[in-house]
């Protein structure tokens, strides 16, 4: 191995949060506005994704609660004094395993991705079923937006900062093992960056999801007054 094969493998050490980031009650108040709309199939496609998504970043906050339940029902079955184990400091010791901490960095690559994924999955088939056509190019998707939604409605669901930071994060990890490229060296500043390599911990999972949410509601909010959208 070379030097320059050494890597640092960087994960969020706070177990709080790697808790589940799903938002029930957007889902139902997403439901209620797209309801009867040619819409009302990709509110449970959406739901699913970021749900199952959430689900897998998750694990580890599960793991650690569950060994801690499980080693204290196990002493609390033969100690007559009620013994609590330190939450943290299993996560702690979880924490010497290399294999363990390799699992939690690339896991919240993969879900920091995969909640972006599922927002431009849910805005092209969205326009899909509205266009009728049977394929969309994300090169073509702002025009279609705005051929039918008006120019508004794009900086707040494809073309404002935060979500173009994301969809350039996700073409980094995706095309250029995650280490900048030319179009994201503008938000170099704003970046967590180890070795030139952007690095992606579980809250931003988190802020990327909140920020998402609110838009698709926007984006379907607006949609749903189109004919387009409607049988």
């Amino acid at each position: 191995m070379k030097d320059n094969d050494i890597r640092r493998i960087r994960f969020d050490d706070e177990l709080e949060n790697y808790q589940g980031f799903f938002d029930h009650q957007w889902a139902k108040d997403f439901y209620e506005v797209i309801q009867g709309s040619k819409l009302d199939g990709m509110i449970f496609d959406l739901s699913l994704e970021w749900k199952a998504i959430s689900c897998v970043r998750r694990w580890p906050w599960l793991m650690i609660h569950g060994v801690k339940n499980a080693i204290e029902g196990a002493l609390n079955t033969k100690s007559p004094a009620k013994i609590q184990m330190n939450l943290q400091t299993i996560w702690e010791q979880y924490q010497q395993e290399r294999e363990f901490n390799m699992a939690l960095w690339m896991s919240e690559i993969t879900a920091y991705c995969a909640v972006y994924f599922a927002y431009e999955v849910f805005l092209i088939n969205s326009m899909k079923v509205a266009t009728g056509r049977s394929s969309l190019r994300t090169k073509q998707l702002t025009i279609e937006i705005e051929r039918l939604l008006g120019s508004a409605i794009v900086p707040q669901c494809w073309n404002d900062k935060p979500i173009e930071l994301a969809r350039l994060i996700r073409h980094a990890a995706v095309h250029n093992g995650r280490k900048l490229t030319n179009d994201i060296r503008k938000y170099k500043n704003i970046l967590m960056l180890e070795n030139n390599e952007i690095v992606i911990m579980a809250h931003h999972t988190t802020e990327l999801f909140n920020q998402l949410k609110q838009r698709a509601m926007g984006f379907a909010t607006t949609a749903v007054k189109n004919k387009s959208f409607h049988n």
